[in-house]
């Protein structure tokens, strides 16, 4: 309602994800998709919630989709797009970076805009390291783009960070949260020179040792300025 009342000329566009407490539900989406009673309920649901709130598109923010349910996930998009075209509505995909068994053009041939999620080439789970570092950013964008429409892609920039500090699983962090660590925290920020990336470390009061990699303005400015040649 205040975006719309402030700037109608704005799109606001809902995600769909398969997320569940904080995790993937691959096999379940792989289920979900399988069944096509299932996925004709869910369409009729979408639509009808699109319809409802008058949105200009839809978002498909599906994650680790199991290798095996592909045919189905483009069944469904299919499926998807047939419903939407009648109302003019979008169909936009989010679909990852750097996974080269992904059939990133047979998708891109059904959905009306790919997302590239550029990001997360260390995430939560890995050992700490660069979420994006420029050299990792372009192999992977010239990879993708040697199949998908530059008029069709959209590359997602990210602008957050990571904290490892022992645990199982990092601690994400936004922007502001790292600069406010390393501020309370009296440490430098170092921008690396071989990733691209800014990162610092500490110690806490706890001895707990603390490393943040994270990304920000120079980042983000380095990235659109290497994807200038695919316009």
């Amino acid at each position: 309602t205040l975006i719309r009342a402030n700037k109608p000329g704005t799109s606001i566009v809902p995600m769909l994800q398969n997320i569940e407490n904080g995790t993937w539900e691959g096999e379940g989406l792989a289920r979900l998709l399988a069944d096509p009673k299932r996925r004709e309920g869910l369409v009729g649901q979408l639509v009808k919630f699109m319809t409802d709130h008058k949105f200009p598109g839809l978002a498909i923010d599906f994650e680790e989709v199991p290798d095996g349910a592909h045919g189905d996930l483009k069944l469904f998009l299919t499926e998807m797009s047939a419903a939407f075209a009648p109302h003019g509505w979008s169909l936009i995909q989010t679909v990852p970076f750097d996974d080269d068994d992904w059939p990133y053009e047979e998708y891109a041939n059904i959905v009306d805009y790919t997302v590239l999620m550029a990001y997360d080439e260390h995430d939560d789970s890995d050992p700490a390291g660069a979420i994006a570092s420029q050299a990792w950013f372009e192999r992977n964008l010239a990879a993708r783009m040697r199949v998908l429409d530059p008029k069709s892609t959209i590359i997602g920039i990210g602008n957050y960070g990571y904290d490892w500090h022992g645990t199982q699983y990092a601690e994400s962090l936004n922007f502001q949260d790292a600069v406010l660590a390393a501020r309370d925290s009296e440490a430098d920020i170092d921008f690396d020179d071989a990733t691209g990336n800014a990162h610092f470390s500490y110690i806490e009061n706890d001895k707990s040792h603390h490393e943040v990699w994270f990304l920000d303005a120079v980042t983000a400015f380095n990235q659109i300025h290497a994807a200038d040649i695919y316009k």
